[in-house]
């Protein structure tokens, strides 16, 4: 319950921010406001890290990568892993 109200009011945040791609993405990539689905959550922050209908933010991707990392998706691990490595200047593993 407490992640679905977290995420419901992220998704509002964003809509009133004009970041409509992101819910849209979300629903669209199978991730539906107020669940906890670590694929959909993960191709919030490759959208983010490419700037994939929505503006390009690293510290985005960030967030939302570790969103999915946290709930054991392993693409995002590595994906994380890469963008903070190329954030801090060095080569990606």
């Amino acid at each position: 319950k407490a992640n679905r109200d977290r995420f419901i009011n992220a998704g509002l945040e964003e809509i009133r921010a004009g970041k409509v791609g992101a819910v849209l993405l979300a629903g669209g990539m199978g991730t539906r406001l107020g669940y906890d689905h670590a694929k959909g959550m993960y191709d919030i922050g490759r959208a983010y890290q490419y700037g994939k209908g929505v503006p390009q933010d690293p510290e985005k991707a960030v967030e939302w990568y570790t969103r999915a990392a946290e709930l054991g998706y392993e693409d995002a691990v590595k994906a994380l892993d890469r963008l903070q490595a190329e954030m801090d200047g060095g080569s990606a593993p």
